[in-house]
């Protein structure tokens, strides 16, 4: 087996071929074959602290009896984004981006690695996920895949790096790759890293789509090379990837097509077969973000579940034998917003003057459900999906402000001087007929103005493990939480 690496790799391309375990061949594959490229191994944070979250099972869980076992607060000097989590034999990973604090470095960002053990906890820097010859921007997206037995090797990603990077990490030491490349195309347009899953060492999926023009993307990694296929037609949303039982990649993704502007939301077999799931079950428009879940909701489908926004809520489409697909909603997860206030609404502008309507400080009511959520699956073979709902009050100062150089754009700031809120952890299990909702209410530092899609969950035999921001838009912290599945309703 030959480790991911950097320059010195071997690139193929042909007409067909096979596309690795379980994948069907398409026109216009390539692939990859890096040679290993040493890098450093992740470093403990300075600046990233890990402390224990102190829960009131009465406030929090409405009873004495929580099934919340654990709680811990990652905090960092700058503010967090876009975790992704991954279980282990006792505990998680939880990969995060975070901006630097430093002015010199506005616009790039730093991997950071929170490790939970049974016994133990650390946060690390992993610079190794940037580029070699660029740093990692603000806006880079990270994925990790980390085995449940530590002497496994450990993967790294993150996109527009530029391409898309791996870092592989095993006692031997750790390596880089450049596994999709930047493309020779004059637009600049380039791969955005969307989902990973690694099987083992030897077999691993992930999916991207392109910049611009927006193709769905599988790439194949078997030990050695990483194969890439083109799926389908642009314009694609969001896509992700999960193997089932047999280690073969399900691949869903939401795309919309020209010139009709008609939104569809694909499913494509290990077999190479795609279906479009809205075809017989509702017109309306699905959006990101989009969950799949192979072995369906029990673990004994033959298709996968999937699950994505709606304009009426979450909905998780499973296909069973006997009664083909459905759709059922999500009581009380509609993406809706509301706020009042006397806060001013005065777009940005490239003239001076009044984008404050006059005002030095403000109070802004604000509420609503966040875009993000999770769904897994535990092992005694029921589904849950978890979502926050957020309510706060926050007073703001105000100040005219601008961005830009030589044509700078003005606009208000808002900073904020003091706020409050709860956020609201809800965990749905999917019974039939009705889905069973548990609430977690916890008491944020600060208030909210923006909903966010950062919801990550998996599960690690009955325990769900999720990281979510539960604490306001003035504390940058990241909420890791273990939930016993079998305490739940």
């Amino acid at each position: 087996m030959a480790p991911p690496g950097g320059a010195g790799g071997q690139v193929l391309s042909g007409a067909g071929g096979a596309a690795g375990a379980g994948g069907a061949g398409t026109a216009g594959t390539s692939a990859v074959c890096p040679v290993g490229q040493k890098v450093g191994a992740p470093t403990l944070s300075t600046d990233c602290q890990i402390a224990v979250r102190s829960i009131d099972p009465a406030s929090t869980c409405g009873s004495t009896d929580c099934a919340i076992t654990r709680a811990l607060d990652l905090t960092c000097t700058a503010p967090s984004a876009a975790p992704w989590i991954s279980a282990t034999a006792d505990g998680a990973v939880v990969l995060v981006r975070t901006s630097y604090s430093d002015i010199n470095t506005a616009g790039d960002a730093l991997a950071r690695l929170m490790t939970v053990e049974a016994a133990d906890t650390r946060v690390e820097d992993v610079p190794a996920l940037a580029g070699s010859l660029a740093a990692l921007p603000a806006y880079s997206i990270l994925r990790s895949a980390f085995p449940t037995t530590p002497s496994e090797a450990k993967w790294l990603f993150s996109g527009e790096t530029p391409g898309i990077t791996a870092v592989r990490g095993t006692d031997a030491g750790w390596t880089r790759a450049t596994v999709v490349p930047l493309p020779n195309s004059p637009s600049g347009d380039g791969p955005i890293l969307t989902d990973v899953r690694m099987v083992d060492d030897g077999l691993g999926y992930l999916t991207y789509n392109m910049r611009g023009y927006s193709e769905p993307h599988l790439v194949t990694w078997d030990g050695s090379c990483w194969t890439d296929q083109l799926l389908g037609e642009p314009y694609v949303e969001a896509i992700v990837v999960d193997t089932d039982a047999e280690k073969r990649p399900w691949v869903a993704w939401i795309s919309t097509e020209y010139p009709s502007r008609v939104e569809s939301l694909y499913l494509r077999s290990p077999s190479g077969d795609t279906q479009n799931l809205l075809a017989n079950l509702t017109a309306d428009a699905p959006g990101a973000p989009l969950r799949l879940l192979p072995g369906g909701l029990d673990a004994t489908a033959a298709v996968p579940a999937v699950a994505a926004k709606f304009s009426d809520g979450i909905r998780v489409l499973s296909n069973s034998t006997d009664s083909g697909w459905q759709s059922l909603v999500l009581p009380e997860s509609a993406t809706a917003v509301a706020s009042a206030g006397d806060c001013p609404s005065v777009q940005p502008s490239y003239d001076y003057g009044n984008h404050c309507a006059g005002m030095t400080i403000c109070t802004e009511q604000f509420s609503g459900v966040g875009s993000g959520f999770g769904l897994a699956r535990t092992q005694s073979g029921v589904a849950f999906v978890a979502w926050v709902t957020y309510s706060s009050q926050g007073t703001y100062a105000l100040k005219e402000a601008a961005d830009g150089g030589e044509m700078p754009q003005w606009y208000c700031s808002w900073t904020e001087t003091s706020g409050t809120g709860t956020a609201d952890l809800v965990v749905a299990r999917l019974t039939e007929p009705e889905p069973t909702l548990t609430h977690f209410r916890f008491v944020m530092g600060g208030a909210v103005r923006y909903l966010t899609n950062d919801v990550a969950m998996v599960a690690r035999g009955d325990t769900l493990v999720l990281a979510a921001y539960l604490s306001g838009d003035a504390v940058p912290t990241l909420t890791y939480l273990e939930i016993d599945s079998t305490q739940l309703p």
